[in-house]
């Protein structure tokens, strides 16, 4: 099998390491709810330290915030709620309310082994 080398953004790279530790095998057995609340936890926290790895996530997704720069994104006054909203709105909830309405429920994604089955163009043997 072959290396495949992927081009990762530095933005989307501080993205991942900011939350690296947060996500493993007992994060998605959370309720869906709990995942959201580490997750604006853990920004909002990043954000309060003047982290710059929040400024692509926020200006991405916070509704005041997209499209801002650097400086005014980490000069804004942003509260647990600005770390709800911007997350909540990354994973498609148009509001925290939806998230509510789901107390409970667990995440879909399945962490399974990698297969070890052969397909012909990927054997090495």
């Amino acid at each position: 099998m072959s290396n495949v080398n992927v081009y990762i953004d530095p933005r989307v790279q501080k993205v991942i390491e900011l939350y690296a530790d947060l996500f493993g095998r007992d994060f998605y057995s959370l309720p869906i709810r709990r995942q959201m609340e580490l997750q604006a936890d853990r920004l909002t926290e990043a954000h309060h330290n003047r982290d710059d790895s929040v400024c692509f996530q926020i200006g991405s997704w916070h509704p005041d915030l997209v499209a801002k720069s650097d400086e005014q994104i980490l000069n804004h006054v942003f509260s647990i709620d600005d770390g709800k909203v911007t997350i909540i709105r990354e994973h498609g909830f148009k509001d925290w309310n939806e998230v509510e309405s789901i107390e409970g429920r667990e995440s879909d994604v399945a962490l399974r082994r990698p297969s070890t089955r052969c397909y012909p163009e990927t054997c090495l043997h």
